[in-house]
């Protein structure tokens, strides 16, 4: 069902949808029972069944992400799964860019929750891990169960063991930078 000009008007072995919005879900493919709304929601979205695309461009080219949620603006934008589509998502991104360029690394099960702004906006290879607060885990790479919580928290986190700063306009710490700690498993970074 499509509310909007060219909303679902494209899409291919989509079944069930709901889009609302101008092009939300135009050109769609395999997104089986899922909800889009809002400007260019979910409009080249791939493989995103059984999913909820709230917000303008939210999921705009999100792929393989089943079972999740994208709410704001920008959302998932371009979040993939990389490779092959084999393992489960059952993501959430929450917030203006939450989740924008998320790459999941093929066969793994992500189970990521992002809320925030930008919070894991280019996020490589993250498996069950949570991010709150803005830009938390923004530009993290390869963490498993593990919490990035705070504005900037785990921002550059890596996958060897070591304290990093990062220098941003608000600082948490009285000498202007933001400090944590990264591993490559069962982190908590606070920021």
């Amino acid at each position: 069902m499509g509310i909007g000009l060219s909303a679902g008007k494209g899409s291919v072995k989509s079944e069930g949808i709901i889009a609302i919005g101008y092009e939300a879900a135009s050109f769609s493919d395999n997104s089986d029972q899922s909800i889009f709304a809002g400007f260019q929601a979910g409009k080249e979205a791939y493989r995103s069944s059984s999913s909820v695309i709230l917000g303008n461009q939210a999921g705009y080219q999100a792929s393989g992400k089943t079972n999740s949620v994208m709410i704001g603006r920008g959302a998932g934008y371009q979040s993939t799964r990389q490779t092959d589509l084999a393992g489960t998502d059952a993501e959430v991104y929450i917030g203006w860019s939450a989740g924008q360029s998320a790459k999941v690394k093929a066969g793994a099960t992500s189970a990521n929750t992002f809320i925030g702004y930008q919070t894991g906006g280019s996020y490589k290879q993250p498996s069950e891990t949570i991010c709150i607060g803005g830009a938390a885990g923004n530009t993290a790479s390869g963490q498993t169960q593990s919490i990035f919580m705070g504005k900037s928290a785990g921002y550059i986190a890596g996958k060897s063991l070591r304290l990093f700063k990062y220098p941003d306009s608000t600082p948490a710490a009285s000498d202007g930078t933001y400090y944590g700690v990264a591993y490559n498993k069962d982190n908590i970074g606070i920021g």
